[in-house]
């Protein structure tokens, strides 16, 4: 409800919290709750390296604009990004600047059309934002087309690299510096997640022991999908009409990990 009243208002805000925590999630409830009155884009900045990189992203999260919308409008924002697309193709052996602004200032143009050709506030939400931080001039150029669009249009920065993220929008040297409001996801209060998880299982025909609801509450943190992950183990262990207690959560515990033990070995690595 929060992020929905700042973008209902022209707000720029950062959203962050650690991988996995449903940042990705709690954005497309937003963008449902939005209802008709909104058009919400949301581009994935992972893994972007350069300017042209970076339009491109945002080019390809353009082309995913409902079909609901005028034709016209549909037809101008085709027309932007094929010569998003087409910026830097080279002539011949030539190979396109990774460095040149065009592309990316072009592509940001695109919000404040749809929003003037719909009559609809657009929500812009970057995913993963930190990744353009060792672009260089990628903060400056954004800055210099999002600051005019407020009236129209609404940002929500979001990533789950936290120390990259505030330098981008703490540090006086930067150029988006002071320019959002900032929210942070907190793990899932003790007390909700106990009685949701105990809730859950009640509905199945199962059941867990106080002691083993306590245990698992301090074994997940309050880490949302680790929650889930955990909860889902003990769900398959426990049969119906069955109650599961402290041992049969730390054996479920043994199983997440094990299933989970691939990825953190990688992460690790």
């Amino acid at each position: 409800e929060a992020l929905l009243e700042r973008a209902r208002n022209g707000r720029f805000v950062l959203l962050t919290a650690p991988r996995r925590f449903g940042k990705t999630t709690l954005v497309h409830r937003l963008r449902k709750a939005a209802g008709k009155d909104m058009i919400v884009v949301i581009a994935d900045l992972q893994g972007v390296r350069d300017l042209t990189m970076l339009a491109r992203r945002l080019a390809d999260a353009w082309r995913s604009l409902p079909a609901s919308l005028p034709r016209k409008v549909l037809d101008h924002v085709s027309a932007r990004l094929a010569s998003v697309t087409a910026f830097g193709a080279g002539i011949g052996l030539r190979a396109p600047d990774p460095s040149d602004p065009a592309p990316l200032e072009t592509v940001l143009e695109v919000p404040n059309e749809v929003a003037q050709r719909t009559g609809k506030r657009v929500l812009v939400v970057l995913d993963e934002f930190q990744e353009i931080a060792p672009i260089d001039g990628a903060d400056a150029i954004i800055r210099s087309k999002i600051q005019h669009h407020t009236d129209r249009v609404s940002y929500l920065f979001q990533g789950s690299e936290e120390s990259i993220l505030l330098g981008l929008f703490d540090h006086g040297d930067r150029p988006l510096f002071g320019q959002a409001e900032r929210f942070r996801l907190a793990p899932f209060d003790p007390t909700d997640l106990a009685e949701f998880v105990a809730a859950r299982l009640r509905a199945t025909r199962r059941s867990i022991t106080a002691a083993g609801l306590e245990r698992y509450v301090a074994a997940t943190g309050g880490h949302p999908q680790r929650a889930m992950r955990l909860a889902d183990a003990i769900w398959q262990r426990t049969p119906e009409r069955g109650q599961a207690d402290v041992a049969d959560v730390d054996a479920a515990l043994a199983t997440a990990i094990d299933e989970a033990s691939v990825g953190f070995a990688d992460l690790w690595g």
